[in-house]
C-alpha cells in the first residue's frame, strides 16, 4: 500500500496538532503570540490558506485570540496536551504524515545545501543504535533519533521544535504497547543509504529512501 497524499482535512488538522505542541513545549500561556502565519505557512511547508483555517478553528474552539493587523495571541490552553490525544489508527495515521513531510523536506534541503555540514552526529546514532542492538539493549526503543537529528542540522528552530513533539508522540506510542517499528537490521541499513545519499549530495536518492523507509513503518499500521 502506498503512502497516499496527504488530502487539505488532514493537513488542517496536523496543523493544529503542531501548534498545541509549540504552544505547550514552549509553555506559552494567555497573550503570548504565535508565529505569523507566512512563518508557520514557510516552515511546514503549506499554504498561507491552510495556516489560517487552522488558526480559525483554533479561534472558534477558545484556544487562540486572532487580532487582524496585530497578530495571533494564545488565549486559553488548559482544553488541550499533548496526553489527550488519542492514539487510535487514524491519529497515528497523521503523524506519519507529518514524519513523511518533514522528513523528506529536511532530507532533501541538508543534501542539497552548499554550507558545509557536520554529520559526524548521524554517524554516530547509527553506530549507538547498532552497538545496543548487539546486546539486546531495548532501552531506548523505538527512537527516531536518526530523524530528529536530520531535521535539527537544517537549522530551522521552529521546524525542528515542532518536529520534536511529533516525535516525542510517535514514540511514547509505541513504547506504551511494548513494540518497535522496524527491526534492527532495516533500520541500519535505511540510515546508513539516506546518510549516503545526503554525504554525496543526491537529494532525490535521499528523498527517495526516506519514503521507502516510511513505507515500512506504514505497512506495520494496517
Amino acid at each position: 500500500m502506498e503512502l497516499a497524499p496527504i488530502k487539505r482535512v488532514v493537513v488542517h488538522d496536523a496543523i493544529i496538532n503542531l501548534i498545541k505542541s509549540y504552544i505547550i513545549s514552549n509553555s506559552l500561556t494567555p497573550g503570548d503570540r504565535l508565529p505569523s502565519e507566512r512563518d508557520l505557512a514557510k516552515t511546514l511547508d503549506v499554504s498561507r490558506n491552510s495556516v489560517r483555517e487552522a488558526f480559525k478553528s483554533m479561534q472558534s474552539q477558545g484556544y487562540i485570540r486572532i487580532s487582524h493587523g496585530a497578530g495571533t495571541y494564545v488565549s486559553d490552553v488548559s482544553g488541550f496536551t499533548i496526553e489527550k490525544c488519542e492514539f487510535d489508527a487514524g491519529f497515528l495515521e497523521q503523524i506519519l504524515q507529518i514524519r513523511e513531510m518533514v522528513e523528506i523536506y529536511s532530507a532533501t534541503l541538508l543534501a542539497s545545501s552548499k554550507k558545509s555540514v557536520n554529520l559526524s552526529e548521524l554517524e554516530n546514532i547509527i553506530l549507538r543504535e547498532r552497538e545496543k542492538d548487539k546486546m539486546n539493549d531495548t532501552s531506548d526503543l523505538p527512537n527516531i533519533d536518526f530523524e530528529t537529528e536530520i531535521v535539527r542540522l537544517i537549522g530551522n528552530s521552529l521546524l525542528y521544535g515542532f518536529y520534536f513533539n511529533i516525535a516525542t508522540i510517535w514514540k511514547d506510542f509505541w513504547k506504551k504497547n511494548g513494540c518497535t517499528v522496524l527491526n534492527a537490521t532495516s533500520r541500519h541499513e535505511d540510515h546508513t543509504n539516506i546518510l549516503k545519499a545526503i554525504q554525496n549530495g543526491k537529494a532525490d536518492k535521499a528523498a527517495k529512501l526516506v519514503k521507502a523507509h516510511l513505507k515500512g513503518v506504514q505497512l506495520i499500521l494496517k
